[in-house]
């Protein structure tokens, strides 16, 4: 496909008669109150993807998009902004667009009918359960202008009524939106939320740089949503068809009951188009690149360039710079490229426990040589109780490693109980809020809980100038829970802001990665320690008699070695 660039040369190179007789060829499209532009916007609007992902740069043309898709290519259309303050200038839009076609309107509701029968309405998704007044109301076309902006969970709620009674009739998500935008707080410091984060989760194969099978723009994608506790897994499959959800196999023979009684995860498709200001021929040669261009950094390569993989300004009260998470992550990669992963030994598996609700149980693994594993997590409603803690344990536990459980909340008490009792493991609780006592390396600010020296701790050893070399897995959701959290001074205490007040940041999304991670290294020096403690051997066994139990008790227990100077004189 030609651009629109090329497009116009060829136009302006026609003659008169060429002119005139290609405008005759195209009346009936040129009638038509919208049409999309030569390039990415017509990329889009053709896409065939289920969900597509359109945009980039400020000026590209996205919301026209949208609008264009609800005035010519669907019925039932509702276009989304984080705040009903956004819709304004959209409605303007749509109006000038709907000119001579209209036959209702609500201003006050922004709601629009068209004379050909379609149906537009806009929406907001700002104010909390906000999402909820959407339940049952379908639309054969969901968009989202500056997606970026919006919720996950909402987003995700809402799209679950894309249906359409009308034969024939195409059912799609698009969302249409500049990169994450940084927030700042009323006292100008800028706030790093993780807003807008899911979308790298969602188009990771585009939008990630480290992914390891990367889609070409357009290229179409075939994946499956799976909810795991309180948060949402994207599980990219081979293609078209319906999986179990659990295990992401495919399945052969699945009938519609299956669909309907949820048994099975139908695949839908996704791709990314990207758009930037040279694109859109109504913005491009207005000056508008021009004052993008004075924008100071980051935000000149946010809007100018559509650049989703920037990371902006840390927060200067974040607890850990992104900087050092994305070091450590890229010696991840530099490992597993060396190889020889599959030899070192697992030090500490550390778990953050979720019995049934909404929350996630995650373990952690930590191997010799400061490598962390990918965690795996498992929603807290398959691990109701310490029988499904104490399997996925027993499961993922290898070379004798140390055990450690977040005892906050007294949730792993049964977990703790039935490895000590029925498997003779002792883990380790560890209670975030107990007080720890700990103060920084120059013993100037006192730690004064667990949560926080456990937070500063992992600080310290990601620091470059450390003589640790931790390598940490690819994960943009650790990523983001690792860089979140922030910490505060008061008087000579250093505090790291609560769970809680993280989670309200998240957008409800826990910590539970980051909190299995930075808990692993935690104990990562009693783990060492353990392996240098005397373990009885075949000796203590046949020669002195020592039973399994007294075994388990020396290993506990300092030993008393020969002296051979013991009788001299």
């Amino acid at each position: 496909m030609i651009d629109l660039a090329e497009m116009e040369a060829r136009i302006k190179g026609m003659s008169p008669a060429k002119r005139a007789e290609l405008s005759h060829l195209a009346r009936h499209q040129l009638a038509r109150a919208w049409l999309p532009q030569p390039g990415p916007q017509s990329d889009a609007y053709f896409a065939e993807a289920d969900e597509t992902l359109y945009g980039g740069a400020a000026g590209g043309g996205k919301t026209d998009l949208l609008l264009g898709l609800a005035t010519t290519r669907h019925l039932r259309s509702v276009i989304y902004r984080r705040q009903s303050t956004d819709l304004s200038t959209i409605w303007n839009r749509l109006m000038a667009i709907t000119e001579g076609r209209r036959t209702k309107i609500n201003a006050s509701t922004r709601k629009m009918s068209l004379a050909d029968g379609r149906f537009i309405e806009f929406g907001h998704l700002e104010k909390p359960n906000s999402e909820k007044t959407w339940q049952g109301n379908a639309h054969d076309l969901y968009g989202f202008d500056e997606a970026a902006q919006l919720d996950e969970a909402k987003v995700l709620f809402v799209i679950q009524w894309l249906r359409s009674t009308a034969e024939g009739q195409r059912k799609r998500v698009v969302f249409a939106t500049n990169p994450p935008i940084p927030e700042f707080d009323a006292s100008g410091q800028l706030v790093d939320t993780g807003t807008g984060a899911w979308l790298k989760e969602w188009f990771g194969p585009w939008l990630d740089d480290r992914h390891p099978n990367p889609a070409k723009a357009g290229e179409l994608r075939w994946c499956y949503m799976r909810t795991d506790g309180d948060r949402y897994t994207t599980v990219w499959v081979d293609g078209p068809g319906a999986y179990d959800a659990e295990t992401g196999k495919e399945l052969v023979g699945y009938t519609q009951a299956d669909v309907e009684g949820g048994k099975v995860s139908v695949a839908i498709s996704r791709t990314f188009i990207k758009s930037l200001l040279k694109d859109n021929a109504f913005l491009r040669n207005t000056g508008y690149a021009a004052k993008l261009s004075n924008t100071p950094e980051p935000l000149k390569s946010l809007l100018l360039n559509g650049t989703f993989t920037l990371k902006v300004e840390d927060h200067p009260f974040q607890v850990i710079p992104t900087q050092w998470v994305l070091e450590a992550q890229e010696r991840w990669h530099d490992r597993n490229r060396a190889g020889g992963i599959h030899l070192l030994k697992q030090l500490v598996l550390s778990g953050d426990v979720a019995q049934g609700g909404m929350d996630t149980t995650v373990l952690a693994s930590l191997l010799e040589t400061d490598y962390f594993e990918e965690p795996f997590a498992q929603p807290g409603r398959l691990t109701p109780t310490g029988n499904e803690i104490t399997s996925l344990i027993l499961v993922k536990r290898r070379d004798g490693s140390l055990v450690v459980l977040d005892g906050t909340g007294g949730w792993a008490g049964s977990a703790r109980d039935q490895l000590a009792n029925d498997h003779q493991i002792t883990a380790e609780m560890c209670i975030a809020s107990e007080g720890a006592h700990e103060w920084t390396d120059d013993n100037r600010y006192k730690l004064v809980t667990v949560r926080t020296a456990m937070w500063w701790g992992f600080r310290k050893a990601l620091d470059p100038k450390s003589q640790f070399k931790i390598a940490l897995p690819p994960s943009s959701r650790l990523t983001t829970q690792l860089t979140t959290p922030l910490f505060f001074i008061r008087k000579n205490e250093l505090w790291v802001e609560s769970k809680d007040e993280v989670r309200k940041r998240l957008s409800g999304s826990s910590t539970d990665e980051a909190d299995a991670v930075i808990q692993a290294w935690r104990y990562r020096d009693q783990a060492l320690a353990d392996r240098f403690r005397f373990v009885p051997d075949v000796v203590a066994r046949i020669v002195h008699g020592a039973t399994p139990k007294t075994m388990r008790e020396m290993q506990h227990q300092a030993v008393e070695f020969d002296d051979p100077l013991k009788d001299f004189r």
